[in-house]
């Protein structure tokens, strides 16, 4: 999951969304999403990896892999 938080920040820049915002659409924590967008949550929890690709309408490879 090297590139999930690039990744996501990626697709959060595309669709003008804040961290906030995103956690707000995914019912995740701010800080728990910050901590995955900046590299220090490495491992989250698959269930908050779901969330968040489904949001973006992309499949687990497309948001854990290369873009």
């Amino acid at each position: 999951m090297l590139n999930l938080g690039k990744n996501i920040k990626q697709e959060m820049k595309k669709r003008k969304l804040t961290i906030k915002e995103l956690s707000l659409k995914c019912d995740i924590s701010t800080g728990g999403l910050c901590e995955i967008v900046t590299g220090k949550n490495t491992n989250p929890g698959i269930q908050t990896v779901i969330k968040i690709a489904k949001e973006f309408g992309m499949t687990l490879d497309q948001i854990i892999g290369d873009i």
